[in-house]
């Protein structure tokens, strides 16, 4: 599209409709997007985690996947009192992204990484030989902490920035997608960009906040509780409640399926916060 132009330059100010770089001043005719600002997490009456995370794109000398079959949540390494899982998605029969995946306060050493993805690669798929092609590394928030999504008239953040993680799950993609969808559909018909948040977005946030409380409280083994959530519920229906989907009589279904007291002791906290 020629009227889009891409610029690369250190963003030094994001204000009302303007971003000062680098390479000069930007500002925006109507709205300027941000997704750019980090925001703080240091909310001590918020529920507060971090997804971190390290992957390998590998290629084995042996048929070790099945391309139609991705795995999720492989909770069969080591949690060390944490929330630890791997998961695996295949290109090939050879080839495929391995991931080792921690919710927890603090970063782990570089090393601990690589360490967890070999022994799951050479002990949890059971192939020892095989080359690594790609290597990444990354940090979520998990925070059910309110974002400021419109900090000025001119200026709307988006993204992390605007908040659009899911916070007991670190999920954004399709999120993201969602809400953009509808500000550029309120932005066609000429109408104010701002969301207001419905009593089903207060309520989805409210789970939120009990499950990231019942983690970061260690009020029960996180293998255990999401053990309950897909012995006991359809594989469908737990991600359909991942995405916001599920009505409250699924809502309720879902809640009754995991261990009561530690979520009743999170939602008691809470509620109180």
């Amino acid at each position: 599209n020629p009227g889009i132009e891409f610029c690369n330059a250190e963003i030094n100010e994001i204000g009302d409709g303007f971003a000062e770089t680098s390479i000069g001043r930007y500002e925006a005719a109507e709205y300027l997007f941000d997704s750019a600002t980090q925001h703080k997490y240091n909310d001590p009456k918020r529920e507060n985690l971090l997804q971190h995370f390290s992957g390998w794109v590998i290629e084995s000398e042996s048929a070790a996947f099945d391309p139609k079959q991705p795995t999720l949540f492989d909770f069969r390494v080591e949690q060390k009192n944490e929330c630890r899982f791997a998961y695996v998605l295949p290109f090939t029969p050879f080839k495929a992204l391995v991931e080792f995946t921690v919710f927890s306060d603090n970063l782990l050493e570089p090393q601990e990484y690589e360490s967890a993805l070999r022994n799951y690669v050479e002990n949890g798929i059971g192939t020892k030989n095989y080359k690594i092609h790609e290597t990444e590394a990354g940090v979520i928030p998990m925070s059910d902490e309110i974002h400021d999504e419109y900090p000025f008239q001119k200026t709307i953040r988006i993204g992390t920035s605007g908040g659009y993680v899911k916070a007991s799950t670190g999920y954004s993609f399709r999120r993201t997608q969602e809400r953009l969808q509808k500000l550029v559909d309120k932005l066609e018909r000429g109408e104010t960009p701002k969301a207001q948040r419905s009593l089903r977005d207060r309520w989805k946030m409210m789970l939120d906040s009990v499950l990231l409380n019942v983690l970061r409280q260690k009020r029960h083994p996180a293998d255990d509780v999401f053990t309950h959530l897909f012995q006991r519920n359809e594989a469908k229906q737990v991600l359909k409640f991942l995405d916001e989907e599920t009505t409250l009589p699924e809502d309720f279904a879902i809640m009754r399926s995991v261990p009561m007291k530690p979520f009743i002791l999170a939602t008691a906290e809470v509620v109180k916060k």
